[in-house]
């Protein structure tokens, strides 16, 4: 009987230990392992790993600290390139009380593009140097230049979108940077 009282004595301690040292463990293994889990992201871009340094590429100077949504179209004078400006037009309005934060711009090759202004629209007149400069960055990490990216406030393309993703990702993703963000 004595024996019964001793082991149901030794199972509970065993059980108390078993209680505060698992989840220890486990979340030890899930710290020191967890590029190995497969893990599902709430980004709806690509990530750029590490990310492409490019302040140079929007004149640093001229633009303040935001983040910016950067358009590069193939040929910017097409009906594909208006809509997509439009739409990247309509996101922007969408932040609503974060517009402040958030720059639109568009990378042109020459200046006989007629794109459509308004007042969040930057465009931009890429030279010969910056094009070339901008496929080697992205080369060197063996992507094609993407026509869409999120630039955070401190000059580094960090995100990309394939073509013909849902703008509404794009805002979901805008939103989510802009409310971890602490910085632009």
């Amino acid at each position: 009987m004595e024996t019964n009282t001793v082991n149901r004595s030794r199972m509970k301690l065993v059980l108390i230990a078993l209680i505060f040292f698992v989840p220890l463990v486990a979340a030890t293994l899930v710290y020191y392992h967890r590029s190995d889990l497969p893990l599902k992201t709430n980004s709806h871009g690509q990530l750029i790993k590490p990310p492409v340094e490019s302040r140079w590429l929007l004149k640093a100077a001229t633009l303040p600290k935001k983040w910016h949504i950067v358009y590069y179209p193939d040929n910017c004078c097409d009906k594909l390139c208006k809509n997509v400006v439009d739409h990247l037009g309509q996101v922007y309005k969408a932040l609503g009380k974060e517009k402040p934060r958030v720059d639109v711009v568009v990378l042109v090759d020459s200046k006989q593009c007629d794109i459509k202004t308004n007042p969040a629209l930057h465009v931009f007149v890429m030279t010969e140097k910056d094009i070339v400069r901008v496929r080697q960055a992205f080369l060197k990490r063996d992507m094609t230049v993407p026509s869409l990216f999120i630039m955070d406030p401190l000059g580094n393309m960090m995100m990309y979108y394939p073509q013909h993703q849902p703008y509404r990702m794009v805002y979901k993703d805008m939103k989510k940077l802009l409310r971890i963000s602490q910085i632009g």
